[in-house]
């Protein structure tokens, strides 16, 4: 394997990383619904109070991060 061959097999295994690190990130003042996933509060609140975002499903209540 050549020097340049190492580089980017070494760059793209470091930009794979941090990408799945990234998503794993909890987003500030975002909403944190029943099913996992986020949104934003149509209301922003406090850290740990309830929130509540709109969906297409209805309104959702969730936990403020």
């Amino acid at each position: 394997m050549t020097l340049t061959r190492y580089f980017v097999a070494l760059f793209t295994a470091l930009f794979i990383c941090n990408a799945a690190q990234s998503q794993q990130a909890i987003p500030k003042g975002a909403c944190l619904m029943p099913d996992q996933r986020w949104c934003w509060p149509i209301v922003p609140v406090s850290a740990g109070q309830a929130c509540r975002c709109s969906t297409p499903q209805g309104s959702v209540v969730g936990i403020m991060q």
